[in-house]
């Protein structure tokens, strides 16, 4: 960024030197605020200075230092006496232009390093509002001798706008990228659906997925180390082969420290699991910061939301229970800067009278909270339309870009997604998610 001189020390005191030695200079200079020094004893002297003069009060010496007295300014009579003996300004009006410009030009630098410092974070949001508050005022009124600034805070934004793209992590699987698009650092992504909709089944595949690209971190709260090894395992071993399958019949006995291993490290999987099993919510914070800052994991799995344990007790509802977790795990990933892809169940919604299969849920049936389908920037839903038929799966909400898009989730026979692929007679889809489109950022 350029270098601006953006102080003068030595021009502040000529322009104070000059109101005392002339007080009537003021009415020949644009108005100037305290707030527009840049050195602490001139900020105060000219405090003084305003107030006197509002006041219809006499400046000299004598007004000033008696001032700075009453308000606790130490060295008073020293700074008094050394700013009255430096040489008047030729210009009053000019001089008081000057500091002006440095004081337009202080805020310029800072809020251009504010930019760059939400540059290296991926705050998009955040470098937009900075950028148009300063580069309006300052352009409308100077947009000359502030060229060099505005370059530094458009060169800010177009650096945020490179960062946040290399931030952005792609899910890995060809149809949620094509309709997704790639995950932002902060962002929450809700994987809903009833018990043994395949909620957590899909999770894994993404966390699959996603680590071939960046390590992943996955809290399980509902599941123990063996249920997930086995899993894991069983993912990295279809289609099942007589080999894995006794493999996965052993898992259930292998000691739990040697499974842990199994799983971080076997065919070069990047997953590095935390377990909070049925603990409360600063436990789980407590696992994913464990994952992001001690393993270096760039995007976090938490399944589920209704395994954490919330205290009920009088006059607490569950919903507004759960409702703070999600606003509590939101905010811990937005400050750990990674996408957070949370689980959640959702009512059971059968399908007729028999009973048989499930009818597709909506975001308003996420169970016991209703702040998830406005915290959520991604919403997938996952159910079971009828028994021994492929589960289905709905993009039910897509912040940056039209929604619907519908999948079937085809397991093997370990109970593994193996592929996520289009239905065969699926109405028409959506248009799919176009990063070059500004509309959808």
């Amino acid at each position: 960024m350029t270098d601006l001189a953006c102080t003068s020390q030595s021009l502040e005191e000529r322009l104070i030197a000059t109101v005392m030695r002339d007080p009537r200079s003021l009415r020949r200079m644009p108005r100037v605020s305290a707030t527009d020094f840049a050195f602490a004893p001139c900020e105060s002297l000219w405090s003084v200075l305003m107030d006197l003069h509002g006041a219809g009060r006499p400046i000299n010496g004598i007004t000033v230092r008696r001032e700075l007295e009453q308000r606790g300014v130490r060295g008073a009579a020293r700074l008094v006496e050394r700013v009255a003996s430096l040489p008047l300004v030729e210009s009053p009006a000019s001089a008081a232009e000057e500091i002006l410009e440095l004081a337009q030009r202080r805020y310029m630098r800072e809020r251009c390093l504010r930019a760059a410092q939400l540059c290296e974070s991926g705050s998009m949001d955040d470098v937009r509002e900075i950028a148009a508050s300063a580069l309006k005022p300052a352009m409308a009124s100077m947009p000359v001798r502030f060229e060099t600034a505005a370059e530094s805070v458009r060169a800010a934004w177009d650096a945020l706008g490179q960062t946040e793209k290399a931030n952005r992590m792609s899910i890995g699987i060809p149809v949620f990228d094509k309709a997704i698009g790639p995950l932002w650092p902060g962002s929450l992504t809700v994987v809903g659906g009833h018990q043994g909709s395949g909620k957590s089944s899909l999770m894994l595949k993404m966390a699959m997925a996603m680590q071939r690209l960046r390590r992943v971190g996955y809290v399980s709260v509902e599941d123990p180390r063996e249920t997930n090894g086995m899993r894991v395992m069983s993912s990295l071993t279809t289609p099942p082969t007589d080999a894995s399958a006794a493999f996965r019949e052993q898992l259930d006995y292998i000691e739990a420290a040697t499974l842990k291993e199994a799983v971080d490290k076997s065919a070069g999987v990047d997953i590095r699991f935390a377990y909070a099993v049925n603990r409360p919510p600063p436990d789980v914070l407590f696992a994913m910061r464990k994952l992001v800052q001690d393993d270096g994991c760039e995007v976090v799995f938490v399944d589920y939301l209704q395994a954490v344990r919330v205290e009920l007790g009088k006059g607490i509802r569950a919903d507004k229970a759960y409702a703070d977790v999600v606003k509590l795990l939101k905010s811990g990933a937005d400050q750990l800067r990674v996408p957070l892809v949370l689980g959640s169940q959702c009512r059971r919604l059968e399908a007729g009278r028999g009973g048989k299969g499930y009818r597709e849920p909506r975001p308003a049936d996420l169970k016991e909270t209703g702040d998830l389908e406005n915290e959520a920037e991604v919403i997938l839903m996952c159910w079971e339309p009828k028994p021994k038929h492929p589960a289905r799966c709905r993009l039910a909400k897509l912040k940056w870009g039209p929604g619907g898009h519908l999948w079937e989730l085809i397991r093997s026979e370990a109970g593994v997604i193996d592929c996520i692929e289009t239905p065969k007679k699926a109405k028409p889809e959506p248009e799919d998610y176009q990063d070059d489109d500004p509309s959808q950022l």
